[in-house]
């Protein structure tokens, strides 16, 4: 008996041998994996077998008295249903965590990642094709050119615009030394400094 999902599983035999039990707890181990725990009031015929074969399955000799067995389906009963509790109340502070850290990210203006039905989604390695990685230069300008001259619609031209006259890049305002050090400003200066035409 499964006392979390309350699922009971009876086997019938016309006579109580050794060799039916055994047959009868190997089906229902290959059926539903290994028990935690198996109650018997002597099961002295797979007893030995058992714990040799697999000691990590213990094995509780139980009054076979009705009340004693009762008490102790109740209490196994109220100790799963204490684990199930502490998992729901894991996964719903999770899910508070995550809607906070989205409502974070909203507020600082990331855009999200929205699929609508019918898209389709490429494939994780569609991205590399074309591409082939190689060392950086120090001012990122081999990556910045390649992003530039790259006509296929790479996800990065829309950060380096032309200004109006067409001969400078627009350059990027930063209010931090981090930001100003980053990719996309480095990459803009590096672009005006060597006057590119791309």
């Amino acid at each position: 008996m499964d006392y979390f999902t309350k699922w009971v599983e009876a086997r019938t035999f016309a006579k109580k041998t050794t060799a039916n039990e055994k047959e009868a707890l190997r089906d229902i181990f290959f059926t539903h994996g290994l028990p935690e725990i198996i109650l018997t009031n002597q099961g002295s015929e797979f007893k030995k077998e058992l714990t040799s074969d697999c000691p990590e399955v213990r094995v509780a000799s139980v009054d076979p008295d009705e009340d004693s067995v009762e008490a102790f389906v109740q209490l196994r009963g109220g100790q799963d249903e204490k684990v199930l509790g502490k998992v729901i109340c894991n996964v719903e502070r999770a899910q508070e965590r995550q809607k906070l850290a989205y409502r974070r990210k909203m507020k600082r203006g990331i855009k999200r990642f929205i699929i609508t039905p019918g898209m389709e989604v490429p494939h994780k390695d569609e991205r590399k094709k074309g591409r082939p990685g190689r060392n950086m230069d120090p001012n990122w300008s081999q990556t910045t050119y390649s992003i530039v001259r790259d006509t296929s619609g790479h996800p990065a031209t829309s950060f380096f615009d032309l200004l109006p006259l067409g001969r400078r890049y627009r350059s990027i305002k930063c209010s931090t030394t981090r930001f100003a050090n980053s990719f996309f400003p480095s990459a803009v200066r590096s672009l005006n400094d060597h006057n590119s035409k791309y």
